[in-house]
């Protein structure tokens, strides 16, 4: 049985940062994956970093104030990986976004917006409709105007890699093995896997939508389930988009290699990850209304992954009770890229008592237990 001082289950983004914040402060870290790094939503995810949500589409529940550290903690991480790796995961920030209307209702819905944002004094505006075509024609002659705020992008498959290798370089060792159990042995944890047994007193369980399997190790509610997500990706001549075009729940990006990601859906189909039709078309009709000239672009992909949602769509971040050092890291839903960054700061601080927990008492696994208990 191999030790650790700790264990971190799920290399997406959330286990691979906090591995690496972890390894990078001199602690032992097993990282056990069932598949391979960033297999899953992290390696399909628009790789969108946007703090302001401008619809309900977002994660309730989450402070705009952590958010937006977390897209600042982004910047010093970019440095810091690019540097110990050599990968560069092409992050950017600020990156401008548009936020499209196109009904009266949604004008006054994003300038209220804008308002509020402006009176926390964080950046936002409203463009009117000969602004917003001023930046580029190519949007629809049907919109009415467009609230603007800034984001950050990034390659979601580069950076979850870099996390994974920047933390194998501080002695981090990622084993490919499914973990099938969690027991307490002798205070300490025995982490029973399919091929091998890791002995540790710190475990993290970052792992995504399929987290509910830890509902039978724990004694307790994890209730974490997958959300399907499609994006199409395509190729336009001309010049990239200069902005985050964004309206309802679709968007359109072009990425640094000149691929435009549009999507998205939310769907409710289980563990099924497989691309449709219905939703490649779906999506097709939500961006040839934002930008009508994407009739003539040719779609390259076609992917689908499952996002990690809480039954409150949430986050679950923080010590599981009845079991010290364990902890939980899953459930951010779309927001995972951006939220990642902050998520593993807050657990690590956790872990090495270097830090408070006030930030973690809203998404403590504990409130899913009061719950429990309550029915």
């Amino acid at each position: 049985m191999q030790e650790a001082d700790a264990v971190v289950v799920g290399a997406g983004a959330m286990g691979c940062a906090i591995a690496y914040l972890l390894s990078r402060k001199g602690v032992g870290v097993i990282i056990a994956e069932k598949d391979s790094i960033a297999s899953h939503a992290s390696g399909y995810a628009l790789g969108g970093l946007s703090p302001l949500t401008t619809t309900s589409q977002g994660l309730e529940g989450f402070p705009t104030r952590l958010a937006c550290e977390s897209l600042r903690l982004h910047r010093s991480l970019y440095r810091e990986l690019k540097k110990e790796t050599g990968i560069d995961y092409h992050f950017k920030s600020p990156m401008p976004r548009l936020a499209l209307a196109f009904t009266r209702r949604e004008v006054e819905y994003l300038q209220s917006w804008v308002s509020e944002q402006k009176s926390e004094g964080l950046r936002a505006g409203w463009l009117d409709k000969e602004a917003v075509w001023a930046i580029d024609g190519r949007i629809s002659r049907r919109i009415l105007g467009a609230a603007r705020c800034d984001k950050g992008v990034l390659d979601s498959y580069k950076f979850v890699l870099a996390l994974a290798q920047g933390a194998e370089k501080h002695g981090a060792q990622i084993r490919y093995t499914r973990v099938t159990g969690l027991e307490k042995e002798h205070g300490q944890y025995r982490v029973r896997t399919l091929t091998e047994d890791f002995s540790c007193r710190k475990v993290v369980l970052a792992m995504g939508p399929w987290s509910g399997e830890a509902e039978a190790w724990l004694h307790m509610p994890v209730p974490v389930g997958p959300e399907k997500g499609q994006e199409v990706r395509l190729r336009l001549a001309g010049p990239p988009f200069p902005y985050t075009i964004t309206w309802s729940r679709y968007h359109v990006e072009t990425k640094h290699d000149g691929v435009i990601f549009a999507g998205t859906t939310k769907e409710d189909a289980g563990f099924d990850d497989k691309p449709t039709a219905e939703s490649r078309d779906d999506i097709i009709k939500g961006v040839l209304r934002m930008v009508p000239c994407m009739k003539n672009a040719d779609i390259i992909l076609q992917t689908a992954c499952l996002r990690p949602v809480s039954t409150d769509r949430t986050p679950i971040i923080g010590e599981v009770p009845g079991w010290p050092g364990v902890y939980l890291a899953t459930g951010h839903g779309g927001r995972g890229m951006l939220l990642s960054a902050i998520t593993a700061q807050l657990v690590v601080s956790s872990i090495l008592g270097s830090g408070s927990n006030r930030y973690l008492e809203p998404f403590t696994p504990a409130r899913f237990l009061k719950t429990h208990v309550d029915l």
